[in-house]
């Protein structure tokens, strides 16, 4: 199986727009914020639903290989624990002084995605939602592919719109009144995504075919996306929540083919997402993600309690904040995560790597 170097640029990508999203984080940011408002989506949830597709596809190309190995399910499980858990729990540990211990058990169990639904105070650790509905989905999605037939777990792709629809709804008729935050964490809601690039996994070898095939794919995509948008914008009671969240699945399913399409072809695209800084930084995706958070939100904390904050100060400052970190990621993946990834190659039962840092969730 191939390494997708794109893929690995894509991911930055995906992670900086995060970053350019949450550094407004304390209000003081007036053109930032302009920008996000002005917007049909906020950039985090695009670099956001960006992971998720990746992380579908990604996942399910592995599993797929692997089908029929022995202990494939345990060896998956092995790998993702080495990859995601280690750095994660260390960065629970450090933040524990600082947060509350509902907030920390929550995130400790991955649950924390329905809570930050319900509670939309400010914490450090508001972004481990998204690590929670990639854990829920490595936990029972690798137990479809290995263990049923190829055909149903095939179909399961094809009905996840009308499974995350069902979900949206529900919620919606349930608690009306924080259905869109639901919509937007819930598990379910969000296996929309996740579904999208687990079906391009499936029919990776017919869609990979020929450049013109995934070009084709991704127009279709984009035109879904905007057609979606506008077709369910003008339909009166139709939640804003769900035309976004399907809008935005079909325009990073878009994305992928995209970035699949200029893999090896000498495009400019291809030549950006493949350069040397984009590849180095998409590797270490998973530590930008999981460190930014914090550091943001305690940063912003000090610099809050200051007096007479210039403008060109808090430039600086949130230059600095991405600079760090940046360089705890570095170091992270250095000194923690690379070694671990050389170990869960033991579990490995393929033959070849694929992506091996894969989305948000590693």
């Amino acid at each position: 199986m191939d390494h997708v170097r794109t893929l690995d640029g894509l991911r930055f990508i995906a992670v900086a727009l995060v970053l350019a999203a949450h550094i407004p984080m304390d209000g003081r940011h007036a053109w930032l914020v302009a920008i996000n408002e002005g917007l049909p989506v906020h950039p985090a949830y695009i670099g956001v639903d960006i992971f998720f597709v990746l992380s579908g596809f990604l996942i399910t190309r592995i599993l797929l290989r692997d089908r029929g190995a022995p202990n494939a399910y345990r060896g998956f499980l092995a790998r993702r624990a080495l990859r995601i858990f280690p750095v994660y729990v260390l960065t629970l540990a450090t933040l524990a002084p600082a947060v509350p211990l509902n907030e920390l058990v929550r995130s400790a169990t991955y649950t924390s995605n329905y809570l930050f639904a319900f509670d939309a105070t400010p914490s450090p650790l508001r972004h481990t939602w998204s690590l929670c509905v990639e854990e829920h989905y490595y936990l029972l999605w690798p137990l479809v592919v290995l263990f049923t037939p190829h055909r149903v777990s095939r179909a399961l792709c094809l009905a996840t719109p009308l499974v995350a629809g069902a979900a949206m709804l529900a919620w919606r008729a349930l608690e009306p009144e924080h259905a869109d935050e639901l919509i937007y964490r819930g598990s379910l809601c969000r296996s929309l995504s996740l579904g999208l690039g687990s079906l391009l996994a499936f029919y990776e070898p017919v869609a990979r075919a020929s450049r013109q095939r995934l070009l084709v794919l991704a127009g279709l995509c984009s035109a879904s996306s905007a057609g979606f948008a506008w077709a369910l914008g003008s339909i009166s009671g139709v939640p804003d929540a769900m035309t976004r969240a399907y809008a935005t699945a079909l325009l990073s399913a878009s994305i992928l083919f995209t970035a699949l399409a200029c893999e090896g072809k000498g495009t400019i695209t291809g030549a950006l997402l493949t350069s040397a800084p984009l590849v180095a930084l998409g590797r270490i995706s998973y530590g930008i993600y999981l460190y930014h958070y914090p550091v943001f939100h305690l940063a912003d904390r000090v610099t809050g309690s200051l007096d007479a904050v210039t403008p060109w100060m808090i430039l600086w400052f949130d230059l600095f904040k991405c600079a760090l970190t940046l360089a705890i990621a570095a170091a992270s993946y250095r000194w923690v995560e690379r070694p671990l990834l050389d170990l869960g190659r033991r579990w490995r039962t393929g033959t070849r790597p694929a992506n091996a840092a894969l989305a948000v969730g590693g």
